[in-house]
């Protein structure tokens, strides 16, 4: 299999200090989980580069080498190598051969602990969805730092509305009032859980205020409907980038959706006869089924009677610029944009 991945030098390769009695093996085992022959030279360009790190620290066969080895040689090449995660596909291949055993999981720390309380809590009693637990996460993480929890872990029991001050001029330095916004309702919502979990008493949470926000100092979140039809009628139907323009921005305008889930829609979730739509969220992953209304419909069925699949995609590439949705070609006839 290596020989096809490298007709001339495949020799090279199979010379390798270290791994080189496995290159024909580990190229078996990428051709079985379907990588190209492209990102197959690369991830052995990186291998090559992982037998010299292994025999610098004084590794000569393959039995020696521990997870914490790959590890580090992971470190190592974060910054000199752009595809140093081919490391981490190396180590996968090791450990499932059972030529590496897995370190064992280290315990989590208190810190650790604690957010993964409080992201069971938002998953579990308030429904949160990944994306946005992530985000409360990450906050409430540097909020801990801040405090040094991992030194003091009875640190919370002391928490006062100082410290949740000193933590918002913290943040403001690199975020403006609308963005704190969001930092002091993750601090709200991190402090009700605590009172639930016992660790402060209750009445700390209504004390953290928002920033004041002046009215107009945003852009509006919704359009009249009157201009939202007025920018429809505006779109030139005519073309066909026009009309799938016009079938995108119905979409939108009708039934709210973000423009991830109009760009993973697919001929398939729209039933015709039953005149309704099939919407997979991409947020939360919950489906849903909505009436296909005439209007929708029409706009629908009159950009794809028309397009040929050249024009769909280069049509596609030039609406999907500006707005950074990833396109799969090999889903190209059966997407809808």
């Amino acid at each position: 299999m290596i020989t096809q991945i490298f007709p001339k030098v495949f020799q090279k390769y199979l010379d390798l200090p270290v791994l080189g009695p496995l290159m024909e093996a580990h190229a078996v085992w990428l051709f079985e989980r379907q990588y190209t022959r492209l990102s197959s030279r690369q991830h052995f360009h990186i291998v090559a580069h992982v037998c010299k790190f292994l025999k610098s620290r004084g590794i000569d066969c393959v039995e020696d080498i521990s997870e914490s080895d790959l590890q580090a040689c992971y470190q190592s090449f974060r910054r000199k190598f752009t595809r140093s995660g081919s490391v981490r596909v190396l180590t996968r291949f090791l450990i499932e051969q059972a030529l590496v055993q897995p370190s064992p999981a280290p315990e989590p720390s208190h810190k650790e602990v604690l957010l993964n309380k409080f992201t069971d809590h938002l998953k579990d009693e308030r429904g949160y969805a990944y994306s946005s637990i992530r985000i409360h996460r990450r906050v409430i993480s540097e909020f801990l730092d801040l405090l040094k929890y991992e030194k003091t872990h009875n640190r919370l029991a002391s928490l006062s509305i100082k410290d949740i001050d000193n933590f918002i001029k913290h943040m403001a330095k690199r975020m403006c009032r609308v963005s704190l916004m969001s930092v002091t309702s993750t601090l709200r919502i991190f402090l009700r859980f605590l009172v639930v979990e016992g660790v402060i008493p209750p009445g700390l949470e209504n004390q953290v205020g928002a920033p004041r926000i002046y009215r107009q100092e945003k852009l509006p979140k919704v359009l009249s409907w009157s201009t939202v039809q007025a920018f429809l009628q505006s779109i030139d139907r005519n073309t066909a980038a026009g009309k799938r323009d016009y079938a995108i921005y119905s979409l939108i305008a009708t039934y709210g959706l973000r423009v991830c889930d109009v760009a993973n829609l697919k001929l398939e979730d729209i039933k015709w006869r039953a005149k309704c739509i099939r919407i997979c969220q991409t947020k939360t992953g919950t489906p849903l089924e909505l009436p296909l209304i005439d209007e929708v419909g029409s706009a629908l069925y009159n950009y794809l009677k028309g397009v040929t699949p050249e024009n769909f995609y280069r049509g596609w590439v030039q609406w999907n610029q500006p707005a950074t949705v990833e396109f799969c070609h090999s889903n190209l006839q059966h997407t809808l944009v």
